[in-house]
């Protein structure tokens, strides 16, 4: 890849317990492309930093009804090197992955960080990735349920006639845009 042009952040590297491997390179507008050898072709997993990996995890369950792989982990306090060091905590949601990892905000940050040490979180919607989206069959309800949790709600909902879907924006924990947008059943529904 190196020769192809690409900047390899993080060099070749092997996951722990298994015969994996994992490199990270710069996409188009520096974010950051993890690509790994998990012995699928699907998409895998998502990784969001957080201020506090227990709090943002107990977000996600409580407020989208996503269940966590453990309820609490405790802060490794470590050097942020290896996986083990890393405060972490892992999501499902149907074949996605979510993986909540602590801010890498140590001086020098860790080898795989390739900016200065990140010392605040800042919102998503202006980034090239820029938000979450998770579909509900009640999106009325699921508004009110954001609205009633005090969410910042970035966009009402509203419909696009062209996708014909109905869906809304909010901020989540570590001000991560989330989009919920309006399941419909098959025939009508687009992605299904």
């Amino acid at each position: 890849m190196e020769e192809a042009g690409f900047d390899i952040h993080t060099p070749l590297t092997s996951l722990p317990g298994d015969d994996n491997y994992y490199f990270y390179v710069s996409g188009p507008d520096r974010e950051l492309i993890d690509i790994n050898t998990m012995g699928h072709h699907r998409f895998a997993h998502v990784h969001l930093f957080a201020d506090d990996v227990n709090e943002t995890t107990d977000w996600y369950a409580n407020h989208l009804g996503l269940t966590p792989l453990s309820k609490s982990v405790p802060d490794p306090m470590g050097d942020m090197t290896t996986f083990q060091s890393i405060w972490m905590n892992i999501i499902p949601c149907d074949n996605v992955t979510i993986i909540v990892f602590e801010k890498p905000d140590l001086d020098p940050p860790p080898f795989w960080w390739p900016d200065p040490p990140l010392k605040e979180l800042h919102p998503t919607g202006d980034r090239p990735i820029a938000h979450l989206a998770f579909s509900y069959t009640d999106l009325d309800a699921a508004f009110s349920r954001m609205k009633d949790a005090g969410a910042t709600i970035i966009h009402p909902i509203r419909s696009d006639e062209s996708l014909k879907l109905r869906s809304f924006y909010f901020e989540g924990p570590n001000r991560v845009q989330i989009e919920i947008v309006e399941a419909r059943p098959i025939p009508e529904g687009l992605w299904e």
